[in-house]
């Protein structure tokens, strides 16, 4: 990074130390945002590992058939049971209750999911901030809790520092990530104008955390 033709140089930060004296204590360099080579290493480790992304756009595509309402509709519909979220129209709760099953199957994905990027996310961070290029997931799973922990929350830290805002899920969102996995890349017949339910607008659509 030193090399570039900075008009202001990175902002510089000091290293944090974790662990305690039971776990032992880490010195990790804190750099405000995480580097190409660990979302990389992130990426590659998830490989192969079903997308959440993918299973909630599948069920939103599945239920707005069902129901005959748009994708977006369904989908929100399902990111609001999926974190909880109360449905102010009893027709989009009654909704939610008749896919509960299939919501219940996306959730666990999303935690399975989450698990996995913390993982994969720690390991990242070891190998190239603690340099051992050749540390694995089942290393990191050995770790001290206390040491996984920090580590994570130090990932955690590096991404709020970058300040990315979340963007509103749109349709066409929705219909990618089927295009490549032999799924239907687009829903046969006219939009419905509105026959489906429209949950409470706080959902807001968000995306959720990048390991997903």
């Amino acid at each position: 990074m030193t090399g570039l033709p900075y008009i202001k140089p990175p902002e510089t930060f000091a290293p944090r130390r974790i662990g305690n004296d039971a776990s032992g204590i880490l010195e990790v360099p804190v750099l405000g945002g995480l580097t190409v080579e660990e979302i990389e290493t992130v990426t590659e480790l998830l490989d192969g590992f079903p997308s959440a992304r993918v299973a909630e756009a599948e069920a939103a595509m599945a239920i707005a058939a069902a129901e005959d309402c748009t994708p977006i509709e369904a989908y929100r519909v399902v990111h609001d049971g999926l974190i909880g979220l109360p449905l102010d129209d009893p027709l989009a709760e009654t909704m939610r209750l008749r896919h509960a099953a299939r919501i219940h199957e996306v959730n666990k994905i999303f935690e399975a999911a989450g698990r996995l990027n913390r993982l994969s996310s720690v390991t990242a961070i070891i190998r190239h901030r603690l340099n051992r290029p050749n540390w694995t997931t089942a290393e990191t799973l050995r770790l001290p809790r206390l040491l996984g922990d920090d580590l994570w929350r130090l990932v955690m830290d590096e991404q709020d520092a970058e300040n990315l805002p979340a963007e509103p899920v749109t349709e066409e969102d929705l219909k990618k990530p089927l295009a490549g996995d032999g799924s239907p890349s687009e829903q046969t017949g006219e939009p419905s104008s509105g026959a489906c339910p429209m949950p409470s607008p706080a959902s807001g659509g968000g995306k959720r955390s990048p390991a997903s």
